[in-house]
């Protein structure tokens, strides 16, 4: 049995249904097999039963998102030609399958990658692959619906092998947010929303980051907003939002992480409170110690405290 790399790249999301709030974490093995572990309505953890994801090289960005309460999955990451791979869960199929993308855009062989997907008033989907080209600019590949994938936006160039976070916020499905790092190793922020193109954001932080630096977001679009990082001393970092996010609060550190580890976030709706808004729960996965996944967390109001929930997940 393979065990979970060290500072092995993550990716999770989070969806509801019958059995309530799950979560899914992907990460990778010794041996380069993506990987996943589950959470569903009041647990435990678990490894999925699925199998084995597909393979990659060592360390490559890993991006997951899905619909249809779990039923429908979608994987992305770079494959051994540097080509994008996308591997489908369907519950209809009950298997891992190659997805249309599959070897359709060349990366970076260092590439990092993020994907969001998001359903029209027609109940269509929409999915955005964004990823480093060999240029080093930061690209976007679509597909809407059942049509064919194609080439999106082209943002300018980043920090070679920079890592990337993407989000289409609830409830405006097509406003975007894309975050990576500049060559100055700084973050920006890219927005867009509906048919009105892409502009500078205002996130910032106050913070120092080394090259390479992990960024991750999650957000229930209003009043909510949380940007986590792992700056330059090792530590978790969370930059909140509220409302249209036109202003950031100042970036704080939460708890120490392995060096440069890899962190993925999500939001997960609970249900109705009584202001009759979703009530959300904010996850973030970080490692605290080689080769294992750590959970952290908070609950729906801006400036809570996080806490570590979990503090190894189970990676057989």
């Amino acid at each position: 049995m393979n065990d979970m790399l060290a500072r092995s790249p993550l990716a999770c999301y989070s969806f509801s249904s019958s059995k309530g709030t799950s979560f899914r974490v992907c990460y990778q093995d010794k041996s380069g097999n993506i990987k996943q572990t589950c959470y569903d309505g009041q647990g435990p953890w678990h490894s999925s039963p699925n199998g084995i994801i597909g393979r990659a090289n060592l360390n490559n960005g890993i991006a997951i998102t899905g619909w249809a309460e779990g039923n429908e999955e979608r994987v992305y990451y770079v494959g051994e030609d540097d080509t994008i791979v996308e591997r489908c869960w369907s519950s209809r199929k009950s298997r891992w399958n190659d997805g249309e993308l599959t070897g359709q855009f060349t990366a970076a062989h260092y590439s990092n990658l993020a994907v969001l997907s998001f359903a029209n008033n027609a109940g269509i989907w929409y999915i955005r692959v964004y990823y480093q080209g060999k240029d080093n600019t930061i690209r976007e590949c679509c597909r809407d619906g059942e049509g064919a994938w194609f080439a999106g936006h082209s943002f300018p160039v980043a920090m070679a092998g920079t890592t990337i976070a993407a989000i289409s916020i609830p409830g405006n499905p097509c406003c975007f947010w894309v975050f990576y790092q500049k060559p100055d190793t700084t973050f920006i922020q890219y927005s867009t929303q509906g048919s009105g193109g892409w502009r500078v954001g205002s996130f910032k932080s106050q913070l120092v980051y080394e090259p390479g630096a992990y960024i991750t977001c999650a957000s229930d679009g209003k009043p909510m907003h949380r940007i986590f990082t792992i700056d330059r001393d090792n530590k978790l970092c969370v930059t909140e939002g509220s409302n249209d996010a036109s202003s950031w609060t100042q970036t704080k550190q939460l708890t120490m992480t392995i060096p440069s580890s890899p962190a993925a976030a999500t939001a997960a709706t609970r249900g109705v409170n009584l202001y009759g808004h979703y009530d959300l729960a904010v996850r973030v996965y970080i490692q605290t110690n080689p080769g294992q996944i750590s959970e952290w967390g908070t609950g729906s109001g801006l400036g809570e405290e996080y806490r570590l929930l979990r503090s190894q997940l189970p990676t057989n």
